[in-house]
């Protein structure tokens, strides 16, 4: 039944008898597939869990995230704005930051920056989002990203080392100093 959510085929359904779980809703609300995920309320009881929005939220299914929102009670995780970030989907996390209470995790904005998306950066800054900035060893921002940086997390970023690249003197390399 898992291949028949991810698949859309619904012949299967009608003459099987094993049913299916909560993951067939999972994985078709994370592919986007609206109409799977509508049958399977419909005709089947396993329902989803928070993993149908937090996945849909993710790859930017914001017609399904909206609802798997009016329609189900499971609800998402701070995984599916964290994930939206990641991804750059920022209408996504404009919807979830207006009708959900989940929020992100500290690590949201560094998702967004690792990526590059600094139109999320922007917007999780702007809504005051508490921020576990950069936690990963290296990460190569423009000099415009990092002056950014540099003016709004200054003491945050005070113990990385910078280095700026001499053949590429567009971007910036912080890297975390290794506790030892």
């Amino acid at each position: 039944m898992r291949r028949i959510a991810r698949n859309g085929n619904f012949r299967l359904h009608a003459n099987r008898e094993e049913g299916c779980t909560s993951d067939a809703m999972d994985w078709a609300a994370g592919i986007g597939c609206l109409s799977v995920v509508k049958w399977l309320h419909v005709h089947t009881t396993e329902g989803c869990t928070t993993k149908a929005m937090n996945w849909a939220a993710g790859n930017g299914f914001l017609n399904v995230v909206k609802w798997l929102h009016v329609h189900r009670t499971e609800g998402c995780t701070s995984a599916a704005m964290d994930s939206a970030a990641r991804n750059g989907h920022l209408t996504v996390i404009e919807w979830l930051h207006s009708h959900r209470s989940e929020g992100c995790s500290d690590k949201a904005i560094g998702h967004a920056l690792r990526r590059d998306h600094f139109h999320v950066v922007l917007f999780l800054h702007q809504c005051k989002i508490e921020v576990q900035l950069l936690t990963y060893l290296r990460l190569r921002l423009s000099r415009e990203v990092y002056q950014w940086l540099l003016a709004n997390y200054a003491d945050d970023i005070r113990d990385y080392r910078i280095l700026v690249s001499k053949l590429d003197t567009q971007w910036v390399t912080l890297v975390r100093p290794r506790a030892d």
